[in-house]
């Protein structure tokens, strides 16, 4: 069973739970509550999405990428995440969640204000600005590849994201790029190589303990 809702106007709803597939698109905002797949969660609007906690591959889990992505031209605001695969936040706006633990990779890029509960990630965590990121497909649900902006990623350290503050961190390799400060309510724990940078003239980096199996830098 998959579940594809998209809208022209506002899409709102209460929950949403599907056996494969939940995908969500609005060319205007997206505002819902849990949202739990057995494969993966999609999400897409040209304005805000606003959801509470979300769960891709996790509960009676199925074949296939058991990843969240959320893109939109606006804002993202979730309560929890958890993911088997991916976790793809990406926002011109700002991204605002709770706890986030994936199974593989997590990146949350928004050239606007990122905070984020305490993130568990097995392998690669990538915080940072919009220039890290381009998608294929469209945001428009009836432009062509629309209602499936899939996330790509780019490797470059400017710009940041406008601040990054978190609770703790623990991943592979981590990569935190800010343009203003970083704060990191807790400890950092990579098992690979952490590279951290705020980027502005009187930016800061506040964090408690930092341990890391590679490189810091």
């Amino acid at each position: 069973q998959q579940m594809s809702v998209g809208s022209e106007g506002a899409l709102t709803f209460l929950t949403a739970v599907a056996d494969q597939t939940v995908r969500l698109g609005s060319d205007a905002t997206v505002t819902g509550g849990n949202v739990t797949a057995g494969n993966s969660i999609i999400a897409t609007a040209v304005g805000n999405i606003a959801l509470g906690n979300l769960s891709a591959g996790l509960v009676a889990p199925t074949s296939g990428l058991r990843e969240v992505a959320v893109v939109t031209g606006g804002t993202i605001s979730t309560g929890t995440i958890a993911a088997d695969g991916d976790i793809q936040l990406a926002a011109t706006g700002g991204i605002t969640t709770g706890n986030v633990t994936a199974g593989d990779r997590m990146f949350a890029v928004s050239p606007g204000a990122i905070a984020l509960g305490s993130v568990a990630i097995d392998n690669y965590l990538l915080i940072g600005g919009t220039q890290m990121f381009a998608f294929t497909g469209s945001l428009d649900i009836d432009a062509p590849g629309g209602f499936d902006a899939r996330p790509t990623f780019l490797d470059t350290t400017s710009p940041g994201a406008a601040s990054v503050t978190t609770g703790a961190l623990s991943s592979g390799d981590l990569r935190i790029i800010s343009a203003g400060n970083v704060t990191v309510g807790g400890n950092v724990a990579s098992g690979g190589n952490v590279n951290i940078n705020a980027l502005g003239a009187s930016a800061t980096v506040d964090l408690d303990n930092l341990t890391a199996t590679g490189n810091v830098a």
